[in-house]
C-alpha cells in the first residue's frame, strides 16, 4: 500500500532532505503542487531562481489555475495514478508538498492522507503569499529538524517505520 504523507515547513526548512532520508528505508516519491506553475513560469522565461516576487507570482498562477482548471488535484490525482500503475504493490511514501491549509485538507479527506509539518530554527515565511499559511494547519507530525542530517535522518527512520501510519 502507498502512503500518501502531505508535507509541508518554510523555504530551506528540510522537506526534500527528509524524503530523500525517507527513500534510504522505504521508496519514497515527492509531488510538487507548485510543479505546473514552475514549468508555466520556465516558458515564460522564469529562469528558476526563487525570490519573493517569483513566489508570489507561483503562488498567485496557483490560485488562478486551480480556479480555473482545478490544477493542483488534477496533477497530484494523474501523479500518484501514475506511481500507482508503475509500483504495483510497492509499499512506498508519496509526500506532497502543499502549503495552503484548504488544499491540505481535501488531500487528507479525498487521499486519506496523513500530514506533517517540517520546522527549522531561523526559517520562517518570507513577505510572500505563498509561505503565510504553513503554520494554519493541525498537523499529524511535527518534526523539528535543528540537528545534524544524522538526526534527521534517525527522525526519518523512526516516521517510516511508526505503525499508525495512513495508507491507500
Amino acid at each position: 500500500m502507498i502512503r500518501v504523507v502531505v508535507i509541508n515547513g518554510y523555504p530551506e526548512s528540510g522537506k526534500d532532505l527528509f524524503g530523500e532520508l525517507c527513500d534510504i528505508y522505504r521508496e519514497s516519491y515527492t509531488i510538487c503542487t507548485s510543479t505546473p506553475m514552475k514549468e508555466a513560469m520556465s516558458l515564460l522565461g522564469w529562469d528558476g531562481v526563487k525570490t519573493d516576487e517569483v513566489r508570489n507570482a507561483l503562488y498567485d498562477m496557483k490560485v488562478m489555475s486551480n480556479k480555473l482548471f482545478n490544477t493542483t488535484q488534477q496533477y497530484v490525482l494523474k501523479t500518484l495514478c501514475k506511481i500507482k500503475l508503475e509500483r504495483v504493490g510497492s509499499d512506498g511514501i508519496v509526500f506532497i508538498q502543499s502549503r495552503e491549509p484548504k488544499e491540505i485538507d481535501w488531500f487528507v479527506k479525498a487521499l486519506g492522507a496523513e500530514t506533517l509539518l517540517i520546522t527549522r530554527l531561523g526559517k520562517y515565511a518570507g513577505n510572500n503569499a505563498s509561505d503565510m499559511f504553513v503554520e494554519d494547519y493541525d498537523y499529524d507530525t511535527i518534526i523539528t529538524n535543528n540537528g545534524s542530517i544524522k538526526d534527521l535522518e534517525d527522525k526519518a527512520e523512526s516516521f517510516v517505520w511508526r505503525g499508525n501510519a495512513k495508507c491507500i
